[in-house]
């Protein structure tokens, strides 16, 4: 469940909740970010190759070449890929740091509440250069890349190629360096 406070399209609070790991992640714009009651921060991974990444692939699948280029774009560069099929979870776990970075189209009510958690956390957002959305920045998740900040430079590398033009959008406030995952953020076994 993913729940977010927009004022005139900036995004003001969220809080995403995984029941399956009973983890609730929450963010306020400059107070941070936290999973329970602990702080977040995102990982210092240096290099794409020390990073997994998430990733998807969308629903309609008419015009699958750009997808298929991502991906093969990230599977040279980066250490390796997840495709989880829940792309709130994965840009809260590169708040945490159990991932490097995360890259895909995604719609509004992906994005809203866990780009301010995984920003407030440290993350690197990276949007296209030719944004021509109607939609406030903080709601469009088209070509959405979120990132360590570590890697995000050499992710926007990877990634730019003549019909996608990026760059870094902006970065949240720093809540100090994260050696791995948070622990809090940890999921147990799973089931």
């Amino acid at each position: 469940m993913s729940v977010a406070y927009s004022d005139q399209g900036s995004v003001r609070a969220g809080a995403v909740y995984f029941p399956f790991f009973d983890q609730l992640y929450t963010a306020v714009r400059g107070a941070g970010a936290r999973c329970g009651h602990e702080p977040l921060a995102v990982s210092d991974v240096s290099t794409l190759a020390q990073a997994l990444v998430g990733t998807g692939i969308p629903l309609d699948r008419s015009d699958l070449d750009p997808v298929l280029d991502r991906f093969e774009r990230l599977m040279r560069s980066a250490l390796d890929l997840r495709r989880r099929g829940c792309p709130t979870l994965d840009i809260c776990w590169v708040a945490c740091g159990l991932l490097g970075a995360h890259a895909e189209s995604l719609g509004p009510w992906d994005i809203a509440a866990a780009t301010l958690i995984a920003t407030e956390a440290g993350a690197v957002r990276i949007d296209p250069e030719d944004r021509s959305s109607r939609l406030p920045r903080d709601l469009d998740g088209d070509n959405y890349i979120i990132s360590a900040p570590g890697i995000a430079d050499e992710l926007l590398a990877a990634l730019s190629s003549t019909d996608l033009a990026l760059r870094p959008l902006r970065q949240g406030p720093s809540t100090g360096t994260s050696h791995g995952a948070s622990t809090a953020c940890t999921p147990g076994p799973i089931p």
